[in-house]
Protein backbone atom coordinates (compact mmCIF):
# COMPACT_ATOMS: atom_id res chain seq x y z
CA UNK A 1 0.00 0.00 0.00
CA UNK A 2 1.35 3.38 -0.99
CA UNK A 3 0.64 5.88 1.78
CA UNK A 4 -0.28 9.12 0.06
CA UNK A 5 -1.50 11.93 2.30
CA UNK A 6 -1.04 9.85 5.45
CA UNK A 7 -1.97 11.66 8.64
CA UNK A 8 -2.48 10.82 12.30
CA UNK A 9 -5.64 12.33 13.75
CA UNK A 10 -7.82 11.97 16.81
CA UNK A 11 -10.15 9.00 16.44
CA UNK A 12 -12.90 11.43 17.45
CA UNK A 13 -12.52 12.99 13.99
CA UNK A 14 -12.81 9.63 12.22
CA UNK A 15 -15.32 7.57 14.23
CA UNK A 16 -16.41 5.87 11.02
CA UNK A 17 -13.22 3.79 11.32
CA UNK A 18 -14.04 2.38 14.77
CA UNK A 19 -15.48 -0.91 13.40
CA UNK A 20 -12.37 -1.61 11.31
CA UNK A 21 -10.00 -0.82 14.18
CA UNK A 22 -12.03 -2.89 16.64
CA UNK A 23 -11.89 -5.86 14.25
CA UNK A 24 -8.10 -5.50 13.93
CA UNK A 25 -7.74 -5.39 17.73
CA UNK A 26 -10.07 -8.34 18.17
CA UNK A 27 -8.17 -10.42 15.62
CA UNK A 28 -4.78 -9.49 17.12
CA UNK A 29 -5.44 -9.61 20.86
CA UNK A 30 -8.64 -11.59 21.55
CA UNK A 31 -6.59 -14.46 23.01
CA UNK A 32 -5.70 -12.16 25.95
CA UNK A 33 -9.36 -11.51 26.81
CA UNK A 34 -11.38 -14.37 25.32
CA UNK A 35 -14.59 -13.24 27.01
CA UNK A 36 -14.47 -9.92 25.13
CA UNK A 37 -16.65 -9.99 22.05
CA UNK A 38 -16.09 -7.78 19.03
CA UNK A 39 -18.97 -5.58 20.19
CA UNK A 40 -17.22 -5.07 23.55
CA UNK A 41 -14.05 -3.96 21.79
CA UNK A 42 -16.03 -1.66 19.52
CA UNK A 43 -17.71 0.05 22.46
CA UNK A 44 -14.45 0.33 24.38
CA UNK A 45 -12.81 1.97 21.37
CA UNK A 46 -15.75 4.38 20.95
CA UNK A 47 -15.06 5.44 24.54
CA UNK A 48 -11.60 6.56 23.43
CA UNK A 49 -12.96 8.83 20.68
CA UNK A 50 -12.09 12.03 22.56
CA UNK A 51 -9.96 15.07 21.79
CA UNK A 52 -8.81 15.76 25.34
CA UNK A 53 -8.23 13.93 28.57
CA UNK A 54 -7.66 10.23 29.00
CA UNK A 55 -8.67 7.96 27.31
CA UNK A 56 -7.91 9.22 23.84
CA UNK A 57 -7.18 7.27 20.65
CA UNK A 58 -5.47 8.20 17.43
CA UNK A 59 -5.93 6.78 13.96
CA UNK A 60 -3.52 6.91 11.04
CA UNK A 61 -5.38 7.47 7.79
CA UNK A 62 -4.07 7.20 4.24
CA UNK A 63 -6.36 8.17 1.38
CA UNK A 64 -9.38 8.00 3.74
CA UNK A 65 -8.48 4.43 4.76
CA UNK A 66 -7.35 3.56 8.30
CA UNK A 67 -3.85 2.09 8.41
CA UNK A 68 -3.03 2.18 12.13
CA UNK A 69 -3.99 3.27 15.60
CA UNK A 70 -2.69 3.85 19.13
CA UNK A 71 -4.26 4.97 22.40
CA UNK A 72 -3.52 6.75 25.66
CA UNK A 73 -5.51 5.13 28.46
CA UNK A 74 -5.59 5.11 32.26
CA UNK A 75 -4.50 1.49 32.75
CA UNK A 76 -3.78 -1.47 30.48
CA UNK A 77 -3.08 -4.15 33.10
CA UNK A 78 -5.57 -4.81 35.87
CA UNK A 79 -2.74 -6.35 37.91
CA UNK A 80 -0.87 -3.04 37.81
CA UNK A 81 -3.63 -0.48 38.30
CA UNK A 82 -1.29 1.62 40.47
CA UNK A 83 0.67 2.52 37.32
CA UNK A 84 -0.85 5.10 35.02
CA UNK A 85 -1.35 6.23 32.32
CA UNK A 86 -0.55 3.73 29.60
CA UNK A 87 0.01 3.68 25.88
CA UNK A 88 -2.11 0.90 24.44
CA UNK A 89 -3.32 -0.74 21.27
CA UNK A 90 -0.46 0.24 18.99
CA UNK A 91 -1.41 -1.44 15.75
CA UNK A 92 -0.44 -0.96 12.10
CA UNK A 93 -2.27 -2.77 9.33
CA UNK A 94 -0.08 -5.42 7.71
CA UNK A 95 -0.20 -3.59 4.37
CA UNK A 96 1.36 -0.47 5.94
CA UNK A 97 4.09 -1.98 8.13
CA UNK A 98 7.84 -1.33 7.93
CA UNK A 99 7.35 2.32 6.91
CA UNK A 100 7.77 4.10 10.24
CA UNK A 101 4.06 4.41 10.95
CA UNK A 102 4.23 2.54 14.25
CA UNK A 103 7.01 4.84 15.42
CA UNK A 104 4.94 7.87 14.38
CA UNK A 105 1.91 6.58 16.30
CA UNK A 106 4.00 5.99 19.43
CA UNK A 107 5.44 9.51 19.12
CA UNK A 108 1.93 10.96 18.80
CA UNK A 109 0.74 9.23 21.98
CA UNK A 110 3.88 10.31 23.85
CA UNK A 111 3.35 13.91 22.72
CA UNK A 112 -0.30 13.82 23.80
CA UNK A 113 0.71 12.50 27.22
CA UNK A 114 3.33 15.24 27.52
CA UNK A 115 0.76 17.92 26.58
CA UNK A 116 -1.54 16.54 29.27
CA UNK A 117 1.17 16.92 31.91
CA UNK A 118 2.04 13.24 32.27
CA UNK A 119 5.47 12.65 33.85
CA UNK A 120 5.82 8.93 33.09
CA UNK A 121 4.01 6.75 30.59
CA UNK A 122 3.77 2.93 30.65
CA UNK A 123 3.13 0.17 28.14
CA UNK A 124 3.34 -3.58 28.12
CA UNK A 125 4.50 -5.82 25.35
CA UNK A 126 5.16 -9.49 24.88
CA UNK A 127 7.23 -9.26 21.70
CA UNK A 128 8.40 -5.74 20.89
CA UNK A 129 10.83 -4.87 23.71
CA UNK A 130 13.70 -3.98 21.37
CA UNK A 131 11.50 -1.86 19.11
CA UNK A 132 10.23 0.23 22.02
CA UNK A 133 13.72 0.41 23.57
CA UNK A 134 14.90 1.96 20.32
CA UNK A 135 12.48 4.83 20.97
CA UNK A 136 13.74 5.43 24.50
CA UNK A 137 11.43 3.18 26.50
CA UNK A 138 13.05 1.29 29.38
CA UNK A 139 12.12 -1.98 31.02
CA UNK A 140 10.24 -1.28 34.25
CA UNK A 141 9.27 -4.85 35.17
CA UNK A 142 9.10 -8.34 33.71
CA UNK A 143 6.04 -10.30 34.75
CA UNK A 144 3.38 -12.71 33.58
CA UNK A 145 -0.01 -11.43 32.48
CA UNK A 146 -2.90 -13.54 31.25
CA UNK A 147 -0.58 -16.48 30.61
CA UNK A 148 1.75 -14.30 28.55
CA UNK A 149 5.25 -13.08 29.30
CA UNK A 150 4.80 -9.34 29.76
CA UNK A 151 7.46 -6.68 29.69
CA UNK A 152 6.25 -3.47 31.30
CA UNK A 153 8.14 -0.52 29.90
CA UNK A 154 8.16 3.15 30.87
CA UNK A 155 9.30 6.42 29.42
CA UNK A 156 9.86 9.60 31.41
CA UNK A 157 8.43 12.67 29.79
Amino acid sequence: MKMVDMKIDYLADHVEHVPVLAKWFHDEWSYLSPSYELLDRTERLRGRANREGIPVAFVAVSDAVPVGSASLIECDMDTHSHLMPWMSSVYVDRSARKRGLGTALVARVVEEARQQGVDRLYLWTAKEEQWYAGMGWQVFERTSYRCETAIIMAIDL
